[in-house]
Parts: structure tokens; sequence; C-alpha cells
């Protein structure tokens, strides 16, 4: 008998969850189960084959209640469609992109849960203890990554991998030294700098391996056009193609230089503006602004913002965070089981050589309110959707798009 939607969507994310690639997209991120370390190898893979294959099998069945029951409504048929998109995007995944064939996911694997668990303001010690379980496991990765690259691994994408790894002993001897700091009483400390220490030895050698293999390996190759437009149109559900696409961009970059071009031309004789004179300056500025930009969106008829909409804040970026902001997006969204809870983006000090967006955020954070903080709102809303199906997001176009849309 054919599942219904909302069973399939539920055993399909269970497993999902477990078994989704580390991203540093901070839409994609999910909250894992407790216990869990990533699952890699040429084991892992076949597994991971064989469960989509039976959720493919399972869908279908599902696919052909949907659309041969007179009663079934076009939120169902969209909700079905949308549960296809998350299926494509695990093909897409394992045979399209292959990610497990790329070294830079075993840096992700190894490095990215730690950033993930150390995203949430304020750690204690029980989060110092997953950053050690994380940490424990990172020869594990590096030993997966050894068993699956040989053979597959691609010259500029090891060459990504090898980058990220510039330094990490004393990236993560950084980390050590401020969780110390942040939690001197915590009882793992001891721990924590042994497994730090043990994980950058297999990273390093991971590193070695990789430069060792780089000159023998073969170069990257693009998915191709066609599997793009498959991708558009079976994962993201755009119903556009590639070259559609590309135009717009050339149009839109266009657009933007002439717009950029006359602005600065017209406040020419302007001063430029001042920083902030320290980060809790820019913090207390942004949330005022934050306030402000709401009332205007609903004011103007632009974006609803309920009253029990969650705030988008700034705080200042924790020392032992930065050393590993390489990993993604420095901030926390928080998630599906807590949709309520307050959205904290991290910034860096004031400084007049920041990079472009920092720059932009310190001069005026309405920049990143107006784009970032959209983000955490339609996260939270849609995490609170009554249809189960579309409280998930596994590709960030259309995010992207909603922002945009605000920005304009």
């Amino acid at each position: 008998m054919a599942q219904t939607i909302d069973e399939y969507s539920a055993e399909f994310w269970a497993w999902r969850v477990r078994s989704q690639p580390r991203s540093s997209d901070d839409i994609l991120r999910v909250a894992r189960p407790p216990g869990w370390l990533p699952e890699l190898g040429h084991a892992a893979v076949a597994a991971h084959r064989e469960q989509r294959d039976a959720f493919e099998v399972a869908l279908t069945a599902t696919e052909a209640r949907v659309h041969g029951d007179d009663s079934s409504t076009v939120a169902d048929r969209v909700d079905v469609r949308l549960l296809r998109s998350a299926l494509n995007r695990v093909t897409w995944e394992l045979d399209v992109l292959r990610t497990w064939t790329q070294p830079s996911a075993y840096v992700e694997a190894a490095l990215g849960p730690v950033f993930d668990v150390l995203l949430p303001p304020g750690v204690d010690a029980a989060r110092l203890a997953e950053v050690a379980r994380f940490l424990r496991n990172v020869p594990a990765v590096v030993a997966a990554a050894e068993e699956v690259l040989p053979g597959v691994a691609q010259a500029e994408l090891a060459d990504v991998a090898v980058s990220a790894l510039e330094g990490i002993r004393e990236r993560l001897e950084l980390v050590v030294s401020a969780l110390a700091r942040a939690v001197p009483d915590a009882p793992v400390l001891d721990e924590l700098r042994a497994v730090a220490a043990a994980g950058a030895d297999a990273l390093e050698r991971l590193r070695d391996v990789l430069l060792e293999m780089r000159p023998g390996l073969p170069r990257w190759q693009p998915v191709g056009r066609d599997a793009f437009n498959a991708f558009l149109r079976d994962v993201a559900c755009i119903p556009m193609d590639a070259d559609s696409l590309m135009a717009i961009g050339v149009r839109e970059y266009q657009r933007a230089s002439v717009l950029e071009r006359l602005e600065a031309h017209r406040h020419r004789h302007r001063p430029a503006p001042h920083l902030p004179a320290d980060v809790l300056s820019q913090v207390a500025r942004h949330a005022e602004d934050e306030t402000a930009v709401r009332a205007f969106l609903e004011a103007e008829g632009l974006l609803s913002q309920p009253a029990t909409l969650r705030h988008y804040l700034n705080v200042p970026i924790p020392d032992y965070l930065t050393p590993l902001s390489f990993l993604g997006v420095t901030d926390d969204l928080t998630s599906l089981a807590n949709p309520d809870g307050a959205a904290t983006s991290y910034i860096p000090d004031p400084a007049p050589d920041l990079p472009y967006f920092d720059a932009a955020n310190a001069t005026d954070p309405r920049a990143g309110i107006v784009h970032e903080g959209v983000h955490a709102q339609q996260l939270a809303l849609s995490w609170k959707h009554p249809r189960p199906v579309r409280r998930r997001y596994y590709d960030s176009a259309a995010n992207e798009g909603i922002a945009f849309y605000n920005e304009e």
C-alpha cells in the first residue's frame, strides 16, 4: 500500500538528516540526531544508493496514488513534486556531482560538525564534549578519504582541500585555547587537547596525501549543460534553462554596474561613512535598524512581519569560531526544532580593511538585514508551515530569490 505524503516525507527526512553531506550553505544546515557521525566510505555510498532506490520505488507508488485520486488537491500534487525534487537532489549529489569523490567533502565531514556545534551562542561543557566527540572521529574521516579518493579525485578539487588545510594545526590549537578560556572548568579539556592534536595529525596526513597524488590527478570536468539543465528543472524547480539564466545574469550584472557608478558619481562629494566606534556599537545599531526595517516592510506592504516572528541579531564573533570560519557562513539560523529562537549573525570588529560584505554591514547594518535577515525569517516561517513537506529546504535558490526581491 502506498504511503501517504506525510508518511513518506517523515521517513525520507529522518534518513536524509543522517545521510546528507555537510554543506557550508547555512540554508541547508540540518539538526543531526544525537550521537550522529558522518557516513563515509565506499560501503556508505553503496548503502545510500540502495536506500535512494528504495525511496524511489516508494515515491513512485505515492505519486501514482495522488495523481490517480480524484479527491487529491493541487496542494497534494505540489507536495509530491517537492518530494520528487528532494529525492532528485540525492541523485544529483551521489551520481552527478559525486560529492563523495571531492577531497573538500572530507574536510567538511571532519571539521564541519565542529563548526556547526559551536554556532549557537554560549558554549558550555556539554557542547565541548560534542566538539571532542567530533574531533575524535577525524582520523576515521581521513581514513575514509584515503580509501575513496585514489582513482576518483580531480586535480583542481584537490587544490581546494589542500588550501583549506593550510595551517590547520594552528587553527585547531586556537579553537581549543579559546574554548578553554570560555569554559575553564569543563572536564573534557584535557581530552579536547589530545583529540585536536590527533585530528591535526590526520588532517596534515590527508594534505600530504593529496599533494603526493596531485601530479597524477585528472583535470576537473564540469557536469555539462544537459546535467545542469536537469538540475534546474528537477531539483531547483526553476522553469528556465542555463542559457536563459546566463542572459538574465549578464543583464542584471550590467544593470547593477551602471547603477553603482551612477550612485558613486552622484555622491562623489560626500565623505565616506564612518565605521562604528567598536563592535558593540555596531551590534546596537543593527538591533535598532532591524526593528526599523521590519516596520518599513510592514508599512509599505512588501513583506509581512508577524508579531511572533523571531528577530535577526548581530553579536561579536567569538575567538573559538574565527579560526573555523572558512567552513561556512558564521551565523546560527537555528533549526526546525527551534523556530522561535533569535537568529544570530557573528560579526568581526569594525576595521577599514574588512571584506566587502563585512564592510557594508559595518557602515550600514541594513545591508545584511534586508538579505540575511530575510533568510532567517523565511526559514522560521517555513518551519511552521501547516504542510510538513514544505518545512524543509535542500536547495537555496528560492531563498536567494526572496532575499534578492527584498533587497530590490
